[in-house]
């Protein structure tokens, strides 16, 4: 609590809120805001420039500072803040200052801010993981099976298809049911394309398997393989959704509605395209299944691979 006012004014403040530290003036602050500001939660008959002072003395340490007031004196502070609050009653200059402001009286708007904020940077880390993965995975795939095999795996058309297809699930995400982290989240890239890096590796022997069982056990025609080839990287990519969606085990939390019902469309134009030989070599029925299941069984190995990353980076 910082305040101009004495100490006697904000004591029944400070005990309603649960602020029970010690408190400093500033007399006894002597403008050694550096040291004080990690010793003391009240801060009393300090000035405006004071205020400013602390919420700079609190970064430099390392801290990530919200700041929130009414008044003209408070909208230096609130403008240094990562995050300024101005409640619902202060100053035009206060609200222009902050990058939050409260509509209704009181600072209870704060716990809906917090729960949103952090639900909607859920959602964005759970579409540039996917991204990551998918880029690193199909990348890698195209490329080394081009080096290895001297030709494509797929037709561009087929990779046409596949944008398509999955566009629609990655615009769902933005409707998916999330569960905002009980801490505070920092945007950390480093962790973030090391987990993505780490689970494309992982679908990437499993294409490679696929590629490997549908031409020498299953004998397909390059035709064929073509066709196997699109409906295993629509499997993944589907897969994957579901698996970064949620940073522990997938099955702890449902998908929206409209995941769902995107996922469902997208593989019925699959199964159309596939066994109906639309812009490919048609494929038997059982084998279609039979990528279903193994991508499933794959999935569920992966995902403890995934729910590891996490842990190890730090990042659950």
């Amino acid at each position: 609590m910082i305040t101009g006012d004495g100490l006697a004014t904000r004591a029944a403040s400070r005990d309603q809120v649960g602020i029970h530290g010690e408190a400093c003036t500033a007399e006894a602050l002597q403008g050694n805001f550096e040291a004080a500001a990690p010793l003391y939660d009240v801060f009393a008959r300090v000035y405006p420039e004071d205020k400013f002072k602390l919420v700079q003395a609190l970064q430099h340490a390392g801290h990530v500072v919200g700041m929130t007031g009414d008044g003209i004196n408070d909208a230096p502070a609130i403008r240094q803040a990562e995050v300024g609050v101005a409640v619902s009653n202060a100053t035009d200059i206060t609200k222009s200052a902050a990058g939050l402001v409260l509509t209704t009286a009181g600072l209870a708007g704060l716990l809906a801010a917090v729960e949103v904020g952090r639900s909607v940077f859920q959602r964005i880390f759970t579409y540039t993981l996917n991204k990551i993965t998918k880029t690193f995975h199909l990348g890698l795939f195209l490329t080394l099976g081009l080096i290895l095999t001297g030709s494509l795996f797929v037709q561009p058309i087929h990779i046409l298809l596949l944008v398509l297809i999955n566009d629609f699930v990655s615009m769902s995400l933005t409707t998916d049911n999330v569960r905002p982290s009980s801490q505070p989240d920092r945007w950390r890239a480093a962790p973030l394309l090391a987990i993505g890096l780490i689970m494309a590796i992982g679908w990437l022997f499993f294409s490679f398997g696929v590629f490997a069982f549908g031409r020498d056990v299953l004998l397909l025609s390059t035709a064929q393989l073509e066709t196997l080839m699109f409906l295993m990287l629509v499997c993944v990519a589907q897969a994957n959704v579901y698996l970064v969606r949620e940073r522990q085990h997938f099955w702890r939390s449902r998908p929206s509605k409209w995941l769902l019902l995107a996922s469902a469309f997208g593989f019925c134009l699959t199964i159309i395209f596939v066994l109906r030989g639309v812009f490919m070599m048609p494929l038997d029925g059982v084998i279609m299944l039979q990528m279903f299941w193994v991508t499933i069984a794959f999935m569920v190995v992966l995902d403890y691979l995934k729910v590891g990353a996490f842990r190890l980076f730090r990042m659950r």
